[in-house]
């Protein structure tokens, strides 16, 4: 069980760098950061303009 920066790094070996299981990790984990925004978005929204609004 690892953090995502250190289990990504596992994926490099001394003599080469699995370029494609790197970025395939990568943007796998994205995905549930997406998906939270997607979900949550017009909260998000609603959040940001509120707090420039003076009032």
């Amino acid at each position: 069980m690892y953090t995502l920066p250190v289990g990504l790094t596992t994926f490099s070996v001394e003599a080469q760098v699995e370029w494609e299981l790197i970025m395939t990790g990568a943007a796998i984990s994205t995905i549930p950061t997406l998906i939270v925004f997607l979900v949550f978005q017009r909260y998000i929204i609603r959040g940001v303009v509120m707090a420039g609004l003076k009032g």
